[in-house]
């Protein structure tokens, strides 16, 4: 029921134009998941904000939590890994997805 996206890279040439959100929702779309999580570094503000986003044109909730420590990769310079969970999902705004993708 849950949907784990690792990692969206948007080329810089095309932040800026709800890349990030349309993908998330065309995957939402095909997996008809309850649940979408995502990995984000703590520093990456515009990826927070599009995850913030999606959960509120989705009407629920994105819960941040987090996944990995600087520890964790052995103090190497990698940023945490901040876990956003967006859910649930009603199933009656699947049908809705296409509109959504178009107005992200």
């Amino acid at each position: 029921d849950t949907f784990f996206n690792w990692e969206t890279v948007v080329h810089k040439d095309y932040r800026g134009n709800g890349l990030q959100k349309r993908m998330l929702l065309f995957q939402i779309e095909k997996t008809r998941a309850k649940y979408i999580e995502g990995t984000v570094n703590p520093s990456n503000n515009a990826s927070k904000r599009s995850f913030r986003k999606l959960a509120e044109m989705l009407k629920t909730r994105c819960q941040e939590n987090l996944l990995f420590s600087a520890e964790d990769f052995e103090n190497d310079g990698h940023e945490p890994e901040i876990l956003c969970r967006i859910g649930p999902i009603a199933t009656d705004l699947f049908e809705d997805l296409a509109e959504l993708q178009q107005n992200a």
